[in-house]
């Protein structure tokens, strides 16, 4: 999956002192980030623009998801053997046409997930999610 968003003109961004995306690479306002919680067996795979989160320490989220582009990600269950090799094959395979889907949908897709109306702490989520992010703000983050 690296080799083929570095391709794609993506570059991988290391933060330090701030929760973020486990992985995380960017390129323009576009950013992509995944993470994986063992304990809860989770993965979350984001496409869209990265956000302040307000949070015990400074904290960074990609509002969109990948499924909302490419919803057979979803399907990918994940008891699945080798299962974080599968999803990011199917990722590697898929980002062009998903990225294809985000140009035209990710409007849309942002007012969604600003104000999400469907999630349980809706009103929580919302008076947490602070500004979109600029390469400035991070620059005191990056390794």
């Amino acid at each position: 999956m690296k080799p083929k968003l570095m391709e794609l003109g993506f570059q991988e961004v290391m933060l330090e002192h701030c929760m973020r995306p486990e992985i995380l690479f960017n390129k323009g306002r576009v950013w992509f980030g995944a993470s994986w919680d063992y304990r809860d067996q989770y993965l979350e795979i984001e496409l869209g623009h990265l956000f302040w989160f307000k949070d015990v320490m400074p904290r960074v989220i990609v509002l969109g998801y990948y499924v909302a582009y490419c919803s057979t990600l979803k399907d990918i269950p994940t008891n699945t053997d080798n299962y974080l090799r599968t999803v990011a094959e199917f990722i590697r395979d898929t980002i062009e046409d998903t990225l294809v889907i985000y140009e035209d949908r990710y409007k849309a897709i942002l007012e969604e997930r600003k104000n999400p109306k469907k999630l349980k702490y809706r009103k929580e989520f919302y008076t947490h999610l602070g500004d979109e992010v600029s390469k400035n703000d991070l620059e005191r983050f990056i390794t």
